[in-house]
């Protein structure tokens, strides 16, 4: 089941935040107070700097999570962080502009500060968790805690480990908000009344891929925390649940595994999810006794690593070759749509020698993917 924490990022946070806090109350506010109009150019410099601390911070937690993304921005990415640190500091302080116009008290002037500079960290947290997942190329997003659980807020908990595609919405279940769709927390431009959510200490945890057992919580809320945009299911890459049924026989098709954009385009299907019959592991068994059957739970990884992807078209039916791995042999994944193109199938898997390898790059009507040399 996925989790409902992401704790590395709660813990990155609490060396972060104080610090924000003290800027705020002993560099920001004093100078606000003093001479606010003054003030400008510092308020920018620290509504800037917490918003690229959150930057940092994001990049780092997400970065390690999700693996194959430079932990670190350097070079012409940290220039362009820091431009957009500096135009999210300018927008914080033509905020405050108009809320120095409406003379507001000590006490109103400390909250605010200290809420846009919380803000602020969560923001450039945000949106650099997203930049990280667009890199990484994750599929899947969950809506997490932080933090552990202190105390329970009703409506809160329903959304805790709530996996759905990444491109998809979330739906509030309940508080002032209820019913509004959102892409995750501090989703602010969709939300009417955002003052219930400014405590929130959720997040979103990117994945590339989703199992059965991370969508457990998604679907006992469809229709209260997550409406399908165009479709009446959630469906997992993978479940090993069903994968062992049809291993044992007892069921006819398992959800093993997710192809990328571009192989759903070559076989001109809207389908991602790979699927594997009894038929086939009948006439695998059969054809290919020396293979172990812990491969099939592999599948989503394999695609992932192969280096190389072709495209056979043969009257009138698409094929694509998967070159991969299992440990340190080759294999050959090989995959189909059905006739009416709206399911991909696993029609065959076996292991190859590098020599067929080129062959299969040669004979091929398209490349479909080649990450390696």
């Amino acid at each position: 089941m996925a989790s409902h924490e992401l704790l590395p990022l709660g813990r990155a946070l609490d060396r972060i935040l104080p610090r924000v806090r003290r800027d705020i109350l002993h560099k920001l506010l004093p100078a606000l107070l003093a001479q606010p109009e003054a003030a400008r150019d510092l308020l920018i410099r620290v509504m800037a700097g917490a918003y690229a601390t959150g930057v940092q911070t994001g990049w780092v937690v997400h970065g390690s999570l999700l693996g194959g993304v430079p932990t670190a921005l350097t070079g012409a990415v940290a220039r362009e962080w820091r431009n957009r640190a500096m135009e999210h500091g300018e927008f914080i302080a033509n905020r405050f502009g108009r809320l120095l116009e409406l003379e507001p008290t000590v006490a109103q002037l400390t909250r605010h500060a200290a809420v846009a500079g919380e803000s602020s960290v969560w923001r450039g947290q945000d949106e650099a968790a997203q930049e990280v997942a667009t890199l990484a190329e994750a599929e899947w997003k969950v809506w997490v805690r932080a933090w552990p659980r202190k105390e329970h807020r009703d409506w809160h908990d329903l959304l805790e480990g709530v996996a759905i595609p990444e491109e998809d919405l979330f739906t509030l279940p309940g508080g002032p908000n209820q019913g509004v769709q959102v892409y995750g927390p501090r989703d602010w431009a969709r939300v009417p009344d955002p003052a219930e959510n400014l405590n929130c200490g959720h997040a979103l945890r990117y994945q590339r891929s989703a199992t059965a057992e991370d969508l457990e919580q998604t679907h006992k809320g469809v229709g209260i925390v997550y409406t399908p945009p165009t479709r009446s299911e959630v469906r997992a890459d993978y479940s090993e649940h069903e994968l062992n049924r049809v291993l044992a026989g007892s069921d006819s098709i398992a959800h093993i595994g997710r192809v990328d954009p571009d192989m759903a385009e070559a076989l001109g299907v809207s389908t991602r999810g790979v699927k594997l019959s009894k038929d086939t592991i009948e006439k695998q068994r059969d054809r290919h006794p020396e293979l172990n059957e812990n491969v099939y739970r592999h599948i989503n990884q394999m695609m992932q690593d192969a280096d190389l992807v072709t495209l056979k078209v043969k009257d009138g039916r698409e094929t694509l070759g998967v070159y991969t791995s299992w440990g340190s042999q080759p294999v050959l994944i090989t995959l189909r749509a059905s006739h009416a193109r709206n399911e991909v199938f696993l029609v065959s898997l076996h292991y190859v020698t590098s020599r067929r390898k080129s062959s299969l790059g040669a004979t091929a009507d398209k490349l479909v993917v080649r990450r390696k040399t």
